[in-house]
Order: structure tokens, then sequence, then C-alpha cells
């Protein structure tokens, strides 16, 4: 898992993001969210402390999930 999320890291970089932080999580995908509510807590969290613009998910979301996540975090997705 590490060398995916570091490939993506370099590609997020790549098309000129500046990657800030990380977070991994090891259950099956949440159909609203994605991801579970705990680990959305820490997203919307770590999104509010480092002023980030944008939130990339190693996976393909639906558009529901992406528009979702997106008004939740307030920021691109």
């Amino acid at each position: 898992m590490k060398d995916a999320l570091d490939e993506l890291g370099q590609l997020a970089q790549t098309a000129g993001a500046k990657v800030v932080g990380s977070i991994t999580q090891n259950l099956d995908h949440h159909t609203r969210t994605y991801i579970g509510k705990g680990k959305l807590e820490e997203l919307m969290a770590l999104q509010e402390q480092l002023k980030s613009d944008v939130a990339i998910f190693d996976d393909e979301l639906s558009p529901d999930q992406q528009t979702y996540l997106e008004e939740l975090l307030k920021t691109k997705v």
C-alpha cells in the first residue's frame, strides 16, 4: 500500500499539487462517503488544519461520492 501512496503522491506533485498529508483505511468501502465515519472525521480535521484545497483518493469514486465528499470537505475531491 505504501508504494501505491508514494506513486500517487508523485503523480500529484507532477500535476502541480503539494502533498501535505495522507490517511489510509483498510475497511470495506462505504456507499455514501467511500470511507468510514471515523476516517471521514479524521480527514475533515486534517483538511481544516492544513487548509488544503484538494483531496485525492487512490481509487475511483462514484460521482455521488465525489459530490458528497466535496460538500462535506468544502474542497475539490
